[in-house]
């Protein structure tokens, strides 16, 4: 099953100095789905219905749209998102645990349960842990981002340079 990394709350996303408000871009490749984006959800609907479940990078750069389909330099683009991608089952444990978590506190409370003695303290316990891990996991998350997004941008930059990127419309 393909994952998918969205890093977008859709209408705002801010990202590094290298990447300027309304510029977007969408990689697809393989397992890697990454979307940055300034626009709509339906622009990038659109985005994919022009493109299909082809292999590329689309970048949109100021008013310019462009996209690069060369094999080195999307698997330059995915190795970048390597390391985001390998944090993706911890995530996801995390936040089936946490969920586990809270409808065995939500029944106890709620008297749906019972609970044995001191299970309710130790279930708390737990969740502030595995909130806590959520979180840094977030915070490394987006530091790498922001790290990430910079080094993509210079590759895109380079492949634009080299002739690499085609100009669309």
């Amino acid at each position: 099953m393909r994952r998918i990394l969205l890093l977008l709350p859709i209408l705002a996303f801010a990202t590094g100095a290298a990447w300027r408000r309304g510029d977007a871009y969408v990689l697809n490749s393989g397992d890697t789905h990454v979307t940055m984006a300034s626009g709509s959800l339906s622009e990038i609907a659109a985005l994919h219905e022009r493109l299909g479940d082809s292999t590329y990078l689309w970048v949109r750069l100021s008013a310019r749209e462009w996209i690069i389909r060369d094999e080195s330099i999307l698997r330059e683009a995915v190795a970048l998102w390597a390391p985001l991608q390998a944090m993706r089952p911890e995530q996801e444990a995390l936040n089936d645990e946490e969920e586990r978590l809270d409808a065995r506190i939500d029944a106890i409370e709620d008297g749906k349960a019972t609970a044995a003695p001191g299970e309710l303290a130790a279930l708390r316990e737990r969740d502030d842990i595995v909130r806590r891990r959520e979180r840094e996991l977030d915070e490394r998350e987006e530091a790498m981002e922001k790290v990430v997004e910079e080094k993509l941008r210079h590759v895109v930059d380079e492949a634009i340079r080299n002739g690499l990127a085609k100009a669309m419309r």
